[in-house]
């Protein structure tokens, strides 16, 4: 389950686990959060922080539903049922942060929905918080006729405060944002542990391989043992602009557009990857944050001959 707090909390939380044959089970929770301090750059602001909340169960008990307290035995009114996820032949799965768009991005959305079906994809999950009304009528109509994509509202929680009451957060507070965005890549994670890998892209970038038509070739040709001893597949990003190529709006495909590219970017910079369900305890927009057990390697990255990733830029203003 993955939630969001209001600062740095000291308190404990206790699970209460139904088990399939009504039994319960205490236990006490275990909270990672999912953020580093130091992408706050000492930013002194108080904000709502993305924890992940784990309650472990023994191996001979199937849960049916838990509740969280604060205190050890007691029961809560509230109970979350589980769904088990089982392993269905799904590869890839892409999670997109909420869009929140004030232009119309329809057509540039379904070319990129097609592009990654064709490249791999078994199913693209889309969130989205804030987008104009023909782009929500299209995410509808996908919702209900594309049973490779699903759609996901999203809307930020909200804030309490003593002197103004409850008020939403401003989304646009830069690192506020981006905590919320690392909830859903969170959210997504966690509801496809079917999927061997999951994938957090955007809209505007695409997955390349060189070498291989596909991902799957891609990845049949690592060897088993990287794909046991890594969490997380990261591939280099390059930036494509097209303010250079002095190409139009009228060019048919969006990708097409974009000609002139930078130097790739270095390993640990704008890169994202292919994480692996199997090794990942928690994750951000490029790669694993947490591995699942010691031995487990955080980031292999992957050859810029074999794979990249494109960015599709309309400047160089990043």
């Amino acid at each position: 389950m993955v939630m969001g707090r209001h600062g740095i909390s000291t308190e404990d939380l206790f699970c209460q686990i139904l088990s399939k044959n009504n039994t319960y089970h205490f236990t006490k929770a275990v909270i990672t959060p999912i953020w580093s301090e130091e992408w706050n750059q000492s930013d002194s602001y108080i904000y709502f922080e993305p924890v992940l909340v784990s309650c472990r169960v023994q191996h001979d008990i199937l849960p049916k539903s838990i509740s969280l307290s604060t205190e050890p035995c007691k029961s809560s009114k509230h109970r979350f049922r589980i769904e088990q996820n089982r392993k269905n032949n799904v590869n890839f799965t892409i999670c997109v942060k909420p869009l929140s768009f004030t232009t119309e991005i329809t057509k540039n959305l379904l070319q990129w929905i097609q592009i990654n079906e064709l490249l791999g994809a078994d199913k693209i999950v889309l969130y989205y918080h804030q987008v104009k009304k023909k782009t929500k009528q299209t995410l509808n109509w996908l919702n209900g006729n594309h049973d490779k994509v699903e759609i996901k509202y999203f809307k930020p929680v909200m804030e309490l405060t003593e002197s103004d009451g409850i008020k939403e957060i401003d989304v646009n507070t830069v690192w506020q944002k981006r905590k919320y965005e690392i909830i859903a890549y969170n959210d997504c994670f966690y509801r496809n542990l079917n999927s061997n890998y999951v994938i957090p892209l955007d809209i505007d970038e695409i997955i390349v391989p060189k070498e291989e038509n596909n991902w799957k070739d891609l990845f049949d040709s690592l060897s088993g043992a990287l794909k046991g001893h890594f969490a997380s597949f990261s591939v280099r990003n390059a930036y494509y602009f097209q303010e250079f190529d002095n190409k139009t709006e009228s060019e048919p495909v969006f990708f097409f557009r974009y000609a002139s590219r930078s130097k790739l970017s270095n390993k640990e910079e704008s890169g994202k990857s292919f994480i692996s369900t199997e090794n990942s305890l928690t994750v951000f927009n490029h790669y694993t944050l947490h591995t699942l057990r010691p031995g487990v390697r955080r980031t292999y990255f992957m050859s810029s001959r074999k794979v990249q990733l494109n960015h599709y830029k309309k400047n160089c203003s990043l």
